[in-house]
């Protein structure tokens, strides 16, 4: 099996921060997200950063999933 990647999430004063493991085995990790798990439809999140960091809106939910 691959090697295990921690996903972090965390909120950061005015906005959410997702990171994960900088190392071999989070290399080349794509961060994905969606709104729902009603219909999965994974979409990369932009910019590409890690960390990652979001601006949380009232009411709205929002999923993440690393992908390699």
């Amino acid at each position: 099996p691959p090697p295990k990647v921690s996903l972090s999430i965390a909120r950061k004063g005015d906005v959410v921060e997702v990171s994960w493991d900088d190392n071999s085995a989070g290399a080349g990790a794509e961060l994905q997200w969606m709104p729902s798990l009603a219909a999965p439809n994974w979409q990369a999140v932009s910019p590409k950063a890690n960390p990652f960091q979001v601006q949380p809106q009232s009411g709205a939910t929002q999923f993440f999933r690393l992908r390699q």
